[in-house]
């Protein structure tokens, strides 16, 4: 499996620096970027470097929320306390937290603990990007339709739900099986299943279709 490209947000040009070097010689892919250009990587297999100082571990993980977004996020400052780097695992979803600067087996030893709750993260973005991909031919009312269709809901409840009439529902089911290429709801959750084995229906939720976290 292809080693992830790690991103660096910080503002000091010296921090980025050294830990630019000390990423190049453990031979790791890495780039210091704006937090602006991280929209423009997801869904790729990056994970950030984030200095943390101030609000900006927070701004930026609401920042990535709002947009849909998510990535392994590993903050890093000289000598946290123990609070800080709790609420950056627990609030923040931190895979990992580095004291910084620090040994390269110390590095080391923080990426392969958060390793595998990054591929988590890596597996998840993979799978809605196919899903958005997936539905991107349909109108956010359709999607929201499918939406409920995959979660099992009739056409009265999806009517309720979105505050529809059954058969404006009705006209939106049809439409989104011609554009799908099904003939039923049976085709169209099995269409969706094949294409998103990794997704429960728990996870596809009428916003999460329509593109909104």
């Amino acid at each position: 499996m292809a080693q992830p490209k790690f991103i660096i947000v910080d503002p000091d040009f010296a921090r980025q620096r050294d830990l630019a070097c000390a990423l190049a010689g453990l031979g790791l892919s890495h780039s210091a970027v704006d937090p602006r250009e991280i929209a423009e990587l997801w869904p790729a297999r990056c994970q950030i470097f984030v200095h943390d100082e101030g609000d900006r571990l927070g701004e930026l993980h609401a920042w990535l929320e709002r947009g849909g977004m998510r990535f392994p996020l590993i903050p890093y400052s000289s000598a946290p306390s123990i609070e800080r780097v709790v609420e950056a695992l627990h609030s923040y979803g931190a895979v990992g937290y580095l004291d910084w600067p620090c040994a390269h087996d110390r590095l080391c030893r923080t990426l392969a603990l958060g390793a595998d709750k990054a591929e988590e993260i890596f597996r998840r973005n993979q799978a809605y990007a196919r899903s958005r991909a997936l539905v991107e031919v349909l109108t956010p009312r359709e999607q929201e339709v499918l939406a409920g269709i995959f979660n099992g809901c009739t056409g009265k409840e999806i009517a309720r739900d979105l505050g529809l009439s059954p058969r404006t529902v009705e006209t939106y089911r049809a439409n989104i099986f011609t554009k799908l290429d099904v003939r039923n709801a049976v085709e169209a959750v099995r269409l969706l299943a094949e294409k998103l084995p990794e997704l429960d229906a728990e996870d596809l939720r009428y916003t999460r279709l329509a593109g909104v976290e």
